[in-house]
């Protein structure tokens, strides 16, 4: 699919964003479909994990582990997403590939007209190009400074135009316009190109939801194409309140500069905004990364992972993880548990050595019931701990013992 080709001067701006759509559409649309295309690798390997998760799925039916519905409908649903995913491409287009290219600007027309924004009506691009337009129109201006120079041989004053204050004027205009330019083709070029490219990428990580060990990438690919849809539309919205700062500056830079009065502020004005938000459109970016890719206390994989528990039965090997998992799930931490065990020791030490007696107790349990039965204390010498079990007595044969009565 070929693309409309760039344009300079009046259209550049808005033919180089309508250049990046088509760009991260065609990627999206075509890369799905080389991938998934019959006989190609990806639709291999997608065939041998598919066949690896059916074999496993049987051994462990024969080697006796327990299997209830929940586990086979949950099989059969991971086997039918991979293949909604990875190789039909009308359920993955209507699901997937225009949830994340187009719900974006559906969701920002719906925002931008309930609260007024700049664009909303399908115009966001052409107003985008207009401010371009308007910043080319008046660095042609420039700002009107006028500032009188003494000290001719005639002594008349000479006149000189554009004599730079803080920041040069001309220097202030050409860097807005720069910094406006990169910081709109360059955010809103990450989030559409990504999108397309994770988007061809789909028939690759599909395969991985059917292991627990692989599991992460693909919830890491979901999460990458969330990042990707979010950040469309808040790089939109941060855009649109932009255009609305803009469009009314420029129109009054431009309508003083034609009456011939000066602007002398509007340069320095116009770099600030312009670099200001460039850096919140990246920044943007970055909250919303934050904000997709954080830990939580449940998580997706978390989930996915989470062993089947019914009553009577135990998972393999999920023995020796129930003092963790009871740590996780009791939300209790691992220093007052530390300091918690510390203090069980030094009870048990004083209970045994401390007072000079060792309690013993028998708990014999009837029914469904644990009854206290009898306690005995044993009363003993002072002696040190580790020499309760000692001989206290010396040993005497059997030999020995007739050998004494005979004589």
């Amino acid at each position: 699919m070929a693309c409309t080709a760039i344009s300079t001067g009046n259209a550049f701006l808005s033919s180089t964003l309508a250049h990046i759509d088509c760009q991260a559409q065609t990627i999206g649309s075509f890369g799905f479909s080389a991938l998934s295309e019959p006989g190609s690798p990806m639709s291999q390997m997608l065939t041998a994990l598919l066949v690896i998760f059916v074999a496993i799925f049987g051994l462990r039916l024969l080697l006796g582990y327990s299997t209830g519905p929940r586990d086979v409908v949950t099989a059969f649903l991971k086997i039918g997403i991979v293949l909604a995913m990875a190789t039909s491409w009308p359920a993955y287009r209507t699901v997937v590939y225009d949830t994340v290219l187009h719900g974006p600007a559906e969701l920002a027309n719906m925002i931008g007209t309930a609260s007024g924004l700049p664009g909303a009506d399908g115009s966001f691009s052409r107003r985008l190009q207009t401010i371009d337009n308007a910043m080319l129109e008046l660095s042609a201006l420039g700002s009107g400074r006028l500032q009188p120079v003494r000290g001719t041989a005639t002594g008349e004053t000479v006149v000189e135009a554009f004599r730079p204050f803080v920041v040069d004027d001309e220097l202030a205009l050409g860097s807005a316009r720069v910094a406006w330019l990169a910081g709109t083709i360059g955010s809103l070029a990450v989030v559409r190109i990504g999108a397309g490219l994770l988007l061809a990428l789909a028939p690759v990580f599909a395969g991985l939801l059917l292991f627990a060990a692989t599991r992460s990438l693909f919830i890491g690919w979901l999460q990458g194409l969330a990042l990707m849809a979010l950040g469309s539309l808040g790089i939109t919205i941060t855009l649109a309140v932009e255009v609305a700062i803009l469009e009314p500056l420029l129109r009054s830079a431009l309508s003083l500069r034609v009456a011939g009065i000066a602007t002398p502020a509007a340069p320095t004005e116009l770099l600030v905004l312009a670099l200001a938000f460039g850096v919140a459109l990246f920044a943007m970016i970055a909250i919303l990364a934050r904000i997709i890719f954080a830990r939580t206390s449940v998580g997706i994989s978390k989930l996915l992972n989470e062993p089947v528990i019914r009553r009577g039965v135990t998972a393999p090997g999920a023995t020796g993880d129930t003092r963790s998992s009871r740590r996780e799930t009791s939300g209790v931490s691992r220093s007052h548990l530390v300091v918690e065990g510390i203090e069980a020791a030094l009870r048990r030490e004083q209970g045994l050595g401390g007072d000079g007696s060792d309690v013993q107790r028998r708990i014999s349990v009837t029914g469904d019931r644990a009854v206290n039965t009898e306690t005995q204390v044993q009363a003993s010498h002072s002696r040190p701990l580790g020499s309760s079990f000692g001989r206290t007595h010396r040993r005497a044969s059997r030999a020995s013992v007739r050998r004494d009565r005979s004589s």
